[in-house]
């Protein structure tokens, strides 16, 4: 993903939402969807300050001194249209707001010339309204709905020396994120999900998160179909942990011969270790069948020291395809069940690191396997 420079969020906000190589600031990579149990939902009423254009959201807005207590509530998740503020339109794969071709435009369409209307006096390009209204990256600034949110949560005091995450599913169609008064990222879209590392940002006790959505930005075009243009926090809000080690990412692949009876089983998993030695682990798999092993399979220290910081893509897959593919073929029922666990030698490892690694997390379904993240002391 590109990174954009960490300018301030409210001095320049046309760099990022009329910015084709900016589309998001400080997110974590996408990875499948999975939510630790160690997790608090901000789900529920937040703050909120509806504006026709960013120009009128009040000055520092972000800060958690602010005095929001003439603010309306609204519910998150929700399109803010829904809950009485600004106006829900439909259109298809028209804009719903009159544009006019950019250089970027024009440069790879051509264009429908006509008299140039006096708004488009000066440095406004002549052509008139193109064809299907769109002028990408160009969006309305003076007339771009915006909402203003705010909200808190307290940090469990069980998540001292953890890693802290917040995670959107949804928000159309840009969103600003500050926390304590600090700018973490930016997203735009729709449809994805943002993902921020709040570690640095957040304290004991009681912690403020606030977002700035605009309706418009170069993200919306993204969605230019036949449906309803609606905007805001419109999905989960999450805040979780993560030990200072982790299966952060893991794909698993049932590979079918031709008569879809049997399937080889392919695993790729993804560890991640934060600000710790990465030496010593161990990660194993296990796949069982009404309730019985029929696989083992491990990967020992495929992390060093010196690759901490970076992911490593572990194919538990060359243990049962390479060494033993006709031992350890499975018969594709769907009660299969592929267990996971990371693992730590407690003779390599301090007793609180340990500690550490050790979490319960919920199940996960992948076609005809049910995938199950399992602690080291199952």
């Amino acid at each position: 993903m590109l990174r954009a420079q960490d300018k301030p969020f409210m001095q320049d906000l046309p760099y990022y939402v009329e910015n084709l190589s900016v589309f998001g600031l400080n997110q974590e990579e996408g990875r499948a969807f999975h939510i630790p149990e160690r997790s608090v939902s901000l789900n529920g009423k937040w703050k909120f300050f509806f504006a026709d254009n960013p120009s009128e959201v009040p000055d520092g807005f972000f800060r958690p001194e602010f005095n929001d207590r003439k603010w309306a509530l609204i519910n998150v998740p929700s399109n803010w249209e829904m809950e009485g503020f600004g106006q829900a339109l439909f259109r298809n794969v028209q804009a719903p707001f009159p544009m006019y071709r950019s250089e970027f435009v024009n440069q790879f369409m051509p264009q429908r010339r006509g008299p140039a209307p006096a708004a488009a006096a000066g440095p406004m390009p002549a052509p008139v309204i193109p064809l299907f209204g769109v002028g990408i990256p160009d969006i309305p600034m003076d007339v771009n709905p915006t909402g203003a949110y705010r909200t808190t949560f307290n940090l469990p005091s069980s998540w001292k020396g953890d890693h802290v995450f917040l995670r959107f599913e949804k928000v159309a169609s840009a969103s600003f994120v500050w926390v304590n008064g600090k700018q973490v990222g930016y997203n735009e879209g729709a449809q994805e999900p943002s993902e921020y590392d709040i570690t640095p940002y957040v304290k004991s006790g009681r912690n403020t998160v606030a977002v700035l959505v605009l309706k418009y930005s170069d993200g919306f075009y993204l969605e230019g179909q036949d449906y309803w243009r609606l905007a805001g926090i419109f999905d989960d809000v999450t805040v979780f942990a993560v030990p200072k080690a982790r299966i952060r990412d893991w794909q698993v692949i049932t590979d079918f011969d031709k008569s879809f009876t049997d399937s080889d089983l392919s695993v790729a998993i993804d560890l991640k270790a934060y600000d710790v030695p990465a030496t010593g682990l161990t990660l194993q798999a296990v796949v069982s069948r009404n309730g019985v092993r029929a696989a083992f399979f491990a990967a020992l220290e495929r992390l060093s020291d010196n690759r901490r910081e970076k992911y490593e893509y572990v194919p538990l897959s060359e243990a049962v395809l390479k060494e033993q593919k006709q031992e350890y073929k499975v018969l594709a029922e769907t009660d299969n069940i592929v267990r996971f666990s990371i693992v730590v030698p407690l003779y390599n490892t301090p007793e609180k690191y340990l500690r550490e690694m050790i979490q319960s997390v919920t199940a996960q379904t992948y076609g005809n396997w049910e995938l199950v993240l399992v602690d080291a002391s199952e």
